[in-house]
This record gives structure tokens, C-alpha cells and sequence, in this order.
């Protein structure tokens, strides 16, 4: 499967933009907002928040036209790197904004595949499925405190998890994170009898630490 195919199986919501495509020019855009991306060179689309509407492209560093009056949608895409959407408006320090891209997609790939190659090649004893590798979550842009959230998913025959619930969150901010971050994860598969099967109901708990100017942490 290609990278490009994968990302998008992966991500259902995330539109893979190829290049840098020209909007028409918006009338009702009255600033120019600079915008960074870490690593450079990532793709940008602004986007309407409330119809999803593309509205206009460019390469990082680059600036992008806001209306002080909306908020917008931001995505941001770099091969090799996992897809990041984001609300914004305009309410930005200095009118520059830095948007870190997610984990490096390719290599978290590569893990997935190491694991599965690892596990075919070992003696197989039976067991539960055990976490092969796992990424933290991404603290989403817009939270006002720290928080947690409870989840819970199923592991198939091949590690991946599948069918992820959010059971309880201290703010449903952190819902859309947790979810895409336990989808990044990667286990040795529940075993019995050396065949791999499906384990239901694993549970987890999403951790989110939010800290002040001055470094303390601010509670849920």
C-alpha cells in the first residue's frame, strides 16, 4: 500500500493536498496572518469551520488571509508526517502562529511493520495482547486546563487497535487526541495456541498536562 493511501485510510476526515493550490481571492479577508510550520514546508489550507470549505493554500512559511469577525479551520500536511487540523481565528500574538505537525508518520510505519515481523518470527506462547509501541497524545490547541480521558478498544489479529470509545472525559476538547493517538499505537496480538485473535474491551487512560507561563501545572 502506498504512504499516500495509508494516510488516508488512517485519517477519513483529512483531505491529502498534493500541492499548493490558489483559491479565489476572499473578499471579506482583511489581514494577512504569517504562519510557520515545525518541520517548514508543509502544505496549509485554510478552511471555513462551520462547512469545511477550502478557501486557500500555501507553503509554510507563508501568510494566509483572516476575518477578524471568523474563525477558521487550519490544516496542515507534510509527507512523512501525521496530518494536523486545528481551529484558529485571529487572536494571534504577534500575528504569527506555529503549528507543530503530529509524529513522523513513516517511522511509526516502520514500527508497525517491526512488530508484526517480530511476532511472526517468535515462539508463540499464549498471552494477551501486550503494547508493542504506543505515542503520547497531542495536547490540542484551545484547552483551558489539564484533564484525562478513559478509552477503551479492541486489538485485532494483526495489533491494531480497532473500535475506540471514549468512556468518560474531563472535557470533550480531549476526545478527538485521544482517540487519534490510540490509533497510532501498535500491540503484540492476543495469542492462543500460536494463532492471534482478537482481544475486546482493553482499557487505557489519555493523560493531558496542561502548565502556565510560569511552568505550573494547571489542574483539571
Amino acid at each position: 500500500m502506498k504512504f499516500e493511501e495509508f494516510v488516508q485510510q488512517s485519517l477519513r476526515q483529512f483531505e491529502l493536498v498534493k500541492s499548493v493550490r490558489a483559491f479565489d481571492t476572499r473578499l471579506n479577508a482583511t489581514e494577512k496572518v504569517s504562519f510557520e510550520t515545525v518541520p517548514s514546508r508543509a502544505v496549509l489550507t485554510l478552511h471555513d469551520i462551520d462547512t469545511g470549505e477550502p478557501l486557500e493554500s500555501c507553503t509554510s512559511p507563508c501568510s494566509l488571509s483572516l476575518d477578524p469577525a471568523n474563525d477558521y479551520g487550519l490544516a496542515a500536511y507534510r509527507a512523512g508526517h501525521i496530518p494536523v487540523f486545528q481551529g484558529i481565528n485571529i487572536d494571534i500574538p504577534e500575528r504569527l502562529r506555529t503549528v507543530d505537525l503530529g509524529p513522523d508518520f513513516r517511522q511509526l510505519y516502520i514500527k508497525k511493520l517491526q512488530c508484526r515481523l517480530e511476532w511472526q518470527k517468535s515462539e508463540k506462547e499464549d498471552s494477551d495482547a501486550t503494547p508493542c509501541f504506543r505515542i503520547p497524545p497531542q495536547m490540542p490547541e484551545g484547552a483551558k486546563r489539564s484533564g484525562h480521558c478513559q478509552m477503551v478498544f479492541d486489538v485485532d489479529e494483526t495489533g491494531q487497535p480497532r473500535n475506540i470509545r471514549v468512556t468518560f472525559c474531563t472535557d470533550p476538547i480531549y476526545e478527538a487526541p485521544s482517540m487519534g493517538t490510540i490509533h497510532w499505537w501498535h500491540y503484540t496480538p492476543k495469542t492462543e495456541r500460536g494463532q492471534a485473535l482478537v482481544q475486546t474491551g482493553i482499557e487505557s487512560k489519555m493523560t493531558f498536562r496542561l502548565a502556565d507561563e510560569a511552568g505550573n501545572l494547571i489542574p483539571e
